[in-house]
């Protein structure tokens, strides 16, 4: 493979765009629109939280692994929403599992490119 080759794969940016990320934990099902931009590895943006409130969020894409995770409030305690999963080779869905820290509370999720 060329350098060229190598270059076009690391300046990829699949994540950036908007995503609906539906989640399932304990039977609670949810699912929140992310407006998301990737620059090289990493990735920032917002989310419509648990509450409808427009939350940052971030995370890192590497070799189709994605993580992304934001903070938000409920019922008084600060929590931490962690996503992990695999991105398709398409780059227009990602599915895997969640956890809510520190509660340690585990699910699944699908996250689908608009």
């Amino acid at each position: 493979m060329n350098t060229r080759g190598l270059m076009a794969v690391s300046d990829a940016a699949p994540l950036t765009g908007n995503w609906i990320i539906e989640y399932d934990i304990g039977g609670n099902a949810k699912a929140m629109p992310a407006s998301l931009k990737q620059e090289r590895g990493k990735v920032a943006g917002t989310i419509k939280g648990p509450e409808g409130k427009d939350l940052p969020i971030a995370g890192k894409e590497e070799d189709a692994k994605v993580t992304l995770q934001f903070e938000y409030e409920y019922e008084g305690n600060s929590l931490t929403m962690v996503y992990i999963g695999t991105l398709n080779a398409a780059g227009t869905s990602i599915s895997g599992y969640c956890e809510v820290r520190p509660m340690g509370v585990e699910g699944t999720f699908t996250a689908r490119k608009k």
